[in-house]
């Protein structure tokens, strides 16, 4: 029943010809526009791959502390597993510190194009 009652008075509320007028001007904000919006969604992306960076760079130290205590244990296998895997664990490093740095590159270009707009 309710639904009813708010729905009735709807369209006399909404097509009250001050109502947009008033609805700005009597202590609300006024929208923010599409380029201040942009803006702040480019530095919300800036902080975020900066902090994902920062993440990353910590997830790096303890897998390069734990990759040489692995490497450690098994140097010197006859099978050679200790250079393939040494492989696998260089690699996957190099990856984790590119995706660092393609993060704070990306942080960088936000903030760059949200200071310029």
């Amino acid at each position: 029943m309710a639904l009813k009652i708010s729905m009735a008075l709807a369209p006399a509320i909404f097509n009250s010809e001050n109502f947009l007028s008033n609805f700005f001007t009597e202590g609300n904000p006024s929208p923010m526009s599409q380029v201040q919006q942009l803006k702040v969604q480019l530095h919300q992306i800036a902080t975020e791959a900066t902090s994902g960076a920062a993440s990353l760079g910590a997830f790096k130290q303890r897998f390069a502390g734990n990759s040489a205590q692995v490497l450690a244990l098994i140097q010197g296998s006859a099978t050679k597993a200790d250079a393939d895997i040494s492989e696998l664990l260089d690699a996957a490093g190099r990856a984790v510190e590119q995706a660092s740095e393609a993060l704070l590159i990306a942080a960088q270009g936000c903030k760059s194009y949200a200071d310029q707009i």
